[in-house]
C-alpha cells in the first residue's frame, strides 16, 4: 500500500518488464528487493502527482516526452539493425593478427630477468653494496640478506624498470630507493626477448575491434 492505494504482483511485474535491464540493480538480499520496490513506488507517486497537477499537458513536458520517445525509437532501431550485421569472419581476425604482429601491436614486451636483495634500511643497503664492491659474491649476499630471483619486469616507468633496462647483463646496481620505503640492490641476469602473443589469446580482442569498426561504418553510411 502506497498513498492509500494498493499495488500488487501484476503491477510490479509490469514495471519490471518496462524497466531497462541497466536500471535494475543486482538483487542479492531482501533489502535490495525492497529498495527496488520503493524506487518503483516513488516513480509511480511522482507520475500520479504530476498528472493531478496537469503537468502532462504542459508544452515543455510534451516536448521532453517526444524527445525521449525519439531517442528510445532510435536506440531500438539501431540495436535491431546492428543485430542484422554479419558475424566477423575468422579470416579477417587472422589478417588483423598478422598485421598486428608485424607492427608490434600483438607482441609481448621485452622483459628483464633479475635478482634482488631488498631491505627496509638505507644504511644496510649501502653496506650490502659496499660488501659486493669489496669482493663478496652477489649469491652470498642474497643468502645472507634473504634475496632471491624475481619475476621478470617489462620496460616502463618506475625506479626498478628504469634501472634494469639501463644496466648490462651481470651488472649490480647501487642501492635503489623504492616508492614503498624499501631499498634494493639488484643484479641484471638477462633479458627475455619480446615474442608475439598466440592468436587464441588476442582473438576476442581483435574480433571486438573489427565489430566496432563494422558498426561505425554502418552507422556513418
Amino acid at each position: 500500500v502506497f498513498n492509500n492505494k494498493g499495488f500488487g504482483l501484476g503491477w510490479f511485474v509490469n514495471k519490471l518488464l518496462k524497466t531497462p535491464s541497466t536500471r535494475v540493480p543486482s538483487i542479492k538480499k531482501k533489502k535490495d528487493f525492497l529498495i527496488l520496490i520503493n524506487s518503483f513506488l516513488l516513480r509511480e507517486g511522482a507520475l500520479r502527482e504530476a498528472y493531478s497537477l496537469g503537468l502532462d499537458k504542459d508544452v515543455l513536458f510534451k516536448k521532453e516526452v517526444l524527445e525521449q520517445n525519439k531517442n528510445i525509437l532510435y536506440k531500438a532501431y539501431k540495436d535491431y539493425s546492428l543485430g542484422l550485421l554479419p558475424k566477423i569472419d575468422s579470416s579477417l581476425v587472422v589478417k588483423k593478427y598478422e598485421e598486428g604482429k608485424f607492427n608490434g601491436e600483438f607482441v609481448s614486451p621485452q622483459k628483464a630477468l633479475f635478482s634482488e636483495v631488498r631491505v627496509s634500511d638505507e644504511i644496510l643497503s649501502q653496506k650490502i653494496y659496499s660488501d659486493f664492491l669489496l669482493g663478496d659474491s652477489f649469491e652470498d649476499l642474497m643468502v645472507a640478506y634473504g634475496g632471491s630471483s624475481k619475476e621478470p619486469v617489462s620496460k616502463g616507468r618506475g625506479v626498478l624498470p628504469t634501472a634494469l633496462f639501463s644496466m648490462k647483463v651481470g651488472e649490480v646496481s647501487s642501492p635503489l630507493s623504492i616508492s614503498n620505503g624499501t631499498f634494493s640492490v639488484v643484479r641484471l641476469d638477462g633479458f627475455v626477448d619480446s615474442v608475439p602473443f598466440e592468436l587464441k589469446h588476442v582473438y576476442a580482442k581483435i574480433e571486438k575491434t573489427l565489430k566496432k569498426d563494422q558498426e561505425k561504418r554502418f552507422l556513418s553510411a
